[in-house]
């Protein structure tokens, strides 16, 4: 790597813990640990064999902090800006590979939070997420380890209990990195809510007391470069991983901003894929497989602002 780069890297990696700092002393912080099951393959590769297992561990800190910026000092604008870091652990069982080959077994995403919300003549809200990171196995570091997604979205406030809205967003959720339309619909009242952002999410719940119990639909997922080809099957210097979690979500209110969080289920529509994007066409995609559905286990502990 050049002198630029590890300057740059440091730089970023000084603003992300400058931003943890900031919002250490209370404003916002969410840490999760989740788990799926190990599952056999629908599509395994010849080098695997049909005993091969494999599964997915990960553990997330994000941080930030909030506040308002237009002059009246209204909230009617505010900023956002935190940092976010995320281990992901690939499991493999029953695996033999060549002399000199090895899979990606470790997996990091570091990346910077600026969100900005602006609510104008009181009926609409127009919402811009930037989300610049470094999606990367830390080995031999370079530009094409970092990317840029983000979202803008325009929602419209019916009433004191619905908001809907439509946007476009750029995201590594489907384990590509792919340009896509987004609808937001919001409903909330004392008892119930509903959280949609598709193609991304579901959230429905039910309020009582200090509970939130609900049903969840979420795509998880993500897009790693590898520096070191060994990593990956031959040629490959990209992973991709993705699924869908569906199922009953459950939370305590310990405070009125602070909440454990239980969530579990199954996954589906799961991919798995090792490309090179310097490729055309199909001949981009080295080797893909699919992990059976397996269970999930996801828990965690929120501070909201």
């Amino acid at each position: 790597m050049n002198q630029s780069f590890y300057l740059s890297f440091f730089v970023f990696i000084l603003c992300s813990f400058l931003s943890l700092t900031a919002s250490a002393q209370g404003e916002m912080l969410g840490i999760r640990i989740e788990n799926r099951g190990m599952a056999g393959l629908n599509k395994p590769s010849p080098v695997f064999g049909e005993d091969v297992q494999v599964g997915l561990l990960s553990a997330g800190i994000n941080t930030s902090l909030k506040r308002k910026i237009d002059k009246q000092k209204l909230g009617l604008t505010t900023l956002t800006l935190g940092a976010e870091y995320r281990f992901t652990a690939l499991n493999y069982e029953q695996l033999t590979l060549p002399a000199n080959n090895a899979l990606s077994e470790q997996l990091h995403m570091l990346r910077i939070q600026v969100d900005y919300s602006k609510i104008m003549k009181q009926k609409w809200i127009l919402s811009v997420f930037l989300r610049p990171g470094i999606f990367t196995d830390f080995e031999d570091l370079d530009w094409s380890h970092a990317r840029i997604e983000g979202l803008v979205l325009l929602d419209y406030i019916k009433n004191k209990q619905n908001i809907i809205g439509f946007g476009v967003g750029r995201s590594a959720g489907f384990g590509r990195v792919l340009i896509l339309p987004v609808f937001h619909y919001l409903y909330r009242s004392p008892t119930f809510v509903a959280d949609i952002l598709l193609p991304s999410r579901i959230d429905v719940g039910w309020i009582k007391n200090k509970w939130y119990m609900g049903l969840n639909a979420s795509v998880s997922g993500n897009q790693f470069q590898l520096g070191n080809l060994q990593n990956g099957f031959p040629e490959s210097d990209v992973i991709g991983v993705s699924d869908v979690t569906l199922g009953p979500v459950l939370r305590y209110n310990v405070s009125e901003k602070s909440y454990f969080l239980l969530e579990g289920g199954a996954t589906g529509l799961r991919r798995w894929e090792f490309r090179n994007d310097n490729l055309d066409g199909d001949a981009r995609f080295i080797q893909e497989f699919d992990p059976n559905i397996t269970w999930f286990l996801r828990t965690g502990f929120v501070i909201k602002h």
